[in-house]
């Protein structure tokens, strides 16, 4: 029992010591995991701002006939960090999976590199895109629109020619460097 009481005298504060530090190291991991980004994306919309010739490139499925013409996508979305932390994506590309296999990737476009050939005010007019990066601060919100313009007659081909059966999907990187896919299932038609 002497011996008891002096083990315990002589390593109190270490004994104390090593308690306090599992604590501390707790409280670390708690931080460590409430403080990982975690990004919920609550919309994804996908508006194909189709001409009306589309309806007319399907009868003849004339590269041709494509030839002064560009396609518009728009994609809304709604995005919301749930986590206190900070942390940044880039805008995503939007991924056309064709029925061949085939996958057509565009990135978003800015306004100096792409306009609207039969009606440039239209689009010009919500401003630029030149941020190609989101950043995100703890708890917050974000809504956006991006469009993405096909102008390549090869690739607009394809996508009228398979215009009802292409799926379509977004893909982004995170500061990390992870690659995140998110499949698209709401898509409408505006004309």
């Amino acid at each position: 029992m002497f011996e008891a009481t002096i083990f315990w005298q002589a390593n109190i504060w270490g004994i104390i010591g090593t308690l306090l530090g599992g604590v501390a190291l707790g409280i670390s991991l708690a931080n460590q995991r409430s403080s990982r980004p975690r990004l919920v994306i609550t919309k994804l919309d996908l508006v194909r701002k189709s001409p009306p010739q589309v309806s007319e490139w399907f009868e003849h499925k004339s590269k041709e006939g494509m030839r002064d013409h560009i396609l518009y996508f728009e994609l809304n979305i709604s995005m919301r960090n749930e986590s206190t932390s900070s942390f940044s994506i880039g805008k995503p590309t939007l991924v056309f999976s064709l029925p061949s296999g085939k996958q057509l990737r565009l990135r978003p476009y800015r306004a100096h590199e792409a306009a609207d050939k039969t009606n440039a005010s239209a689009w010009n007019s919500k401003g630029s895109q030149l941020e190609t990066v989101w950043e995100f601060k703890g708890s917050q919100m974000l809504d956006d629109e991006i469009r993405y313009v096909v102008e390549n007659m090869v690739d607009l081909y394809e996508i009228v020619d398979n215009y009802s059966l292409t799926t379509y999907s977004i893909e982004y990187t995170d500061n990390r460097g992870r690659k995140h896919t998110r499949d698209i299932t709401s898509v409408f038609e505006e004309s």
